[in-house]
């Protein structure tokens, strides 16, 4: 089984990092095979609305940093996507690579499988971390959900860690490796 991982943190021992690469380890004791993307020392742009994917092409017409991780989730089974929360909301790479997604659907796109580009059938485990309590930003994957499930995700795991900072804190919080080990279970069962 193929596994991609978008690291959207600037900081790729922090805590979201740190939750991703457990759920890293337990996919490769399964035996699956692993490629990642830290994606803030990648140069790239959101979306344009050039439409060329609508019109042109298949895929996304802008030849930047993004444009190997783009092609990368066709053939993967498992995306992993890793972010701290700032501002209330995901970072911004994780929002630009979100936009050009775009691409993946077809031109006649009425939010049906058959017009995303990208296999049904695909897991997704969002990991989310922030210093917040847990009542600040519940809704954040909410917000990705519906298009999630567009692009074919059938399967859509949360793994979110409240009040942390720092990469010791996440290896503190039994809940959270457990909730990690309990996910990699499901997805490669």
């Amino acid at each position: 089984m193929k596994v991609v991982c978008l690291y959207g943190s600037p900081r790729l021992e922090g805590s979201s990092a740190t939750i991703a690469n457990h759920f890293l380890e337990c996919a490769g004791s399964h035996g699956a095979t692993v490629q990642t993307f830290a994606l803030h020392r990648l140069d790239y742009c959101g979306c344009t609305s050039c439409s060329a994917c609508k019109k042109q092409l298949d895929r996304c017409i802008i030849n930047d940093g993004l444009a190997p991780v783009l092609d990368s989730l066709y053939e993967a089974e498992v995306v992993v996507m890793a972010t701290p929360i700032y501002f209330d909301g995901v970072n911004s790479k994780i929002i630009a690579f979100m936009e050009r997604a775009c691409s993946y659907f077809k031109a006649d796109w009425v939010e049906s499988q058959e017009d995303c580009r990208l296999t049904w059938g695909k897991k997704l485990v969002f990991i989310i971390t922030q210093g917040q309590p847990e009542n600040v930003g519940r809704d954040i994957f909410g917000r990705f959900e519906e298009v999630l499930e567009q692009l074919g995700f059938k399967e859509r795991h949360l793994i979110r860690a409240c009040g942390v900072n720092e990469p010791e804190d996440i290896q503190r919080r039994e809940d959270v490796l457990e909730l990690t080990e309990e996910i990699a279970r499901k997805t490669f069962m």
